[in-house]
């Protein structure tokens, strides 16, 4: 379906899984459009099964508060955002509504560092991410919060996603 000239996958409630993906290290980029509903955009990384995973979401409601962007990892299917917090956990950024937002991704082993718009700096670094460094696939996810009701625009769609193990173009040293 068209988005604001491209093409894009429109989610409201749903995972996207990309199971050729295999990767461990190296850098997922992706662009992300908000409606900003009460809602929520994730990267799902290194799954080794939809219920095993890492996880980056962004809060699409909540842009320009500190906990815009949250890291968590996912055990049997349950997210634990909640034991993480804190800069390296979460971020505050504008989450712009109508607009196409650049998202890239890098992972070196334990590490994670999230960039937003071209921007050199990541929004986000991840000194230890909780689970071990592990190859797997990735997914998109969206769903929306429990308060909206009735039938409305998809919150979150993704763009122009490529995948690249191996290229880590950013020193990790510094996190």
């Amino acid at each position: 379906e068209m988005l604001g000239g491209r093409t894009a996958l429109r989610l409201t409630t749903a995972m996207s899984v990309r199971r050729d993906v295999d990767l461990r290290d190296g850098t997922i980029e992706f662009d992300l459009w908000s409606t900003g509903e009460r809602a929520f955009a994730y990267i799902h990384f290194r799954m080794q099964s939809e219920t095993e995973s890492e996880a980056i979401y962004f809060r699409l409601h909540k842009s320009r508060l500190p906990d815009a962007i949250q890291y968590e990892p996912v055990y049997q299917g349950l997210g634990n955002w909640q034991l993480f917090h804190g800069p390296d956990a979460t971020a505050l950024t504008e989450i712009r509504v109508g607009q196409w937002i650049h998202v890239k991704l890098m992972l070196s082993g334990e590490k994670a560092a999230l960039f937003l718009g071209g921007e050199p700096e990541p929004i986000l670094a991840i000194p230890k991410l909780a689970r071990d460094p592990r190859a797997g696939f990735i997914a998109l996810r969206s769903f929306l919060g429990n308060n909206v009701k009735g039938e409305i625009e998809p919150p979150s769609s993704f763009a122009n996603v490529v995948v690249r193990p191996g290229v880590v173009d950013y020193d990790f040293s510094r996190i």
